[in-house]
């Protein structure tokens, strides 16, 4: 508990330093980092680690993902990485194929871990280039971990009824209900800080909209990646972080809130409107 808590107290002024204040370009390279971070982990939770040049394939692409967001997000750029990707994968595949099983989870895993996963964290990049983008950016975090947290402290306090125990066996009912509650309490602080800080226009019903739905999603996120972890039949995807588990284990519900935010910021604007 001691070493999640001083984690925590560790990166959470770095991400706000990233967000808030630091160039784009440098929020550009953490991100490149942390995606290449994130495939590399989920091969190896996945027991694709062991095929090296896969393994390369989806961690250099993942890396690219947020480049490719800062230099214009072109969709043309995009779909020639993909079809690139998409051959040097089955073209290992074919050529390494000995009459094993699970070579089809090992091509789909890989795509998984380059592509789908980065594409949708690269969601907090494209915020952070949007008008007031400084602002917005953060919004993705706040859902995300004002939920986990407020999942966490209900969960213990009321938690009886177990939630989907096959899946997390720690989560309860309860603390689903508190992890929604903690995402708008966070929604309306942040909102706060937004409109008397930065003197920002701010539509305070659209943001609790944004923590219902961003809670919710950061928690689904939550358990679709314990689930992997489940059928991998691992208990973290690393140990990066002590208290937490790898890089992927701490941003799981980031990669589903995200691109909710990014959706909603452009659909229902609530910060600067």
């Amino acid at each position: 508990m001691k070493a999640r808590v001083l984690v925590a107290v560790i990166l959470i002024p770095i991400l706000l330093v990233l967000a808030l204040a630091a160039p784009v370009w440098l929020l550009t390279a953490v991100l490149a980092l942390v995606s290449a971070l994130m495939a590399f982990e989920f091969m190896r939770g996945a027991g694709l680690s062991a095929h090296t040049r896969s393994t390369a394939y989806a961690t250099v692409f993942a890396a690219a993902v947020p480049v490719w967001a800062y230099l214009g997000a072109k969709a043309n750029v995009l779909y020639a990485l993909v079809f690139a990707l998409t051959l040097l994968v089955f073209y290992e595949a074919v050529i390494s194929y000995k009459g094993e099983g699970a070579v089809v989870f090992r091509v789909l895993g890989t795509i998984f871990a380059a592509a789908l996963i980065p594409l949708l964290f690269v969601s907090v990049l494209r915020i952070r280039l949007m008008q007031n983008g400084e602002y917005l950016v953060m919004l993705p975090f706040v859902a995300a971990y004002c939920s986990d947290t407020g999942a966490f402290f209900t969960g213990r306090a009321l938690g009886k009824k177990k939630l989907i125990p096959h899946v997390s066996p720690n989560k309860t009912v309860a603390g689903a209900w508190g992890g929604l509650g903690g995402a708008v309490l966070g929604m309306a602080v942040y909102g706060l800080i937004i409109r008397f800080a930065f003197m920002m226009p701010v539509n305070f019903p659209l943001l609790v909209v944004y923590g219902l739905i961003g809670g919710a999603a950061g928690q689904l996120g939550d358990l679709a990646f314990s689930l992997m972890k489940r059928e991998f039949k691992i208990k973290d995807y690393g140990n990066l972080l002590p208290g937490h588990g790898g890089i992927l284990d701490r941003v799981d519900s980031v990669v589903f809130t995200a691109p909710l935010m990014y959706c909603l910021i452009l659909w229902l604007p609530a910060i600067g409107a």
